[in-house]
């Protein structure tokens, strides 16, 4: 009876500050023994896995972002003179794979869709500048630095079109881990 009281006067207090109630089994605890833990806790996996994401995203994806946009810019401003170069080329497919290994899984082949995405903005920001706004060769690379977080944007915008496009995909599905669609 008691229980019930107690019950009932949490609920009118909860329901004078918020509109639709609260949901008392949103944080629901469970007691087992001593120890009393909470139902809605991340494992310790998933905190591992949050924070790698972070650490790749920081530690590859931003320096490879930055990068394969001037070694692509570098590598089409020095093309005239010296030609595709075998260390300019090393170059672009070493921070085009930082950006890879930064964005998501290696694996999957619809990701070389983000450092490609990088390569574009690179040769339309080389051909606007060069063809039609006739900068010269010295202020194309300055003019750069103020690009970079329309690169990170690009690349950030590239990498959750490719995850919604694997999301949606329906092979995704008739795996033993599958996520079931939202109706």
């Amino acid at each position: 009876m008691d229980k019930l009281k107690l019950e009932e006067r949490v609920e009118n207090a909860i329901t004078a500050f918020f509109q639709d109630g609260f949901d008392l089994d949103l944080h629901e605890t469970q007691y087992s023994g001593r120890q009393l833990t909470r139902t809605d806790d991340e494992t310790f996996v998933q905190k591992v896995e949050r924070s790698s994401e972070v650490l790749r995203a920081v530690f590859l994806f931003g320096p490879g972002a930055i990068s394969l946009f001037l070694a692509t810019l570098s590598l089409m401003l020095f093309y005239p003179t010296l030609g595709a170069t075998s260390l300019g080329i090393f170059m672009t497919a070493g921070a085009a794979f930082f950006t890879l290994a930064g964005s998501g899984n290696i694996k999957d082949l619809q990701n070389l869709a983000i450092p490609a995405s990088i390569m574009v903005l690179a040769l339309i920001y080389f051909g606007i500048a060069k063809f039609v706004a006739g900068v010269g060769d010295s202020d194309l690379l300055v003019f750069a630095f103020y690009l970079l977080p329309v690169v990170f944007i690009t690349g950030k915008g590239a990498q959750n079109w490719v995850n919604s496009r694997i999301d949606d995909n329906p092979a995704n599905y008739l795996t033993p881990n599958a996520k079931i669609p939202n109706l």
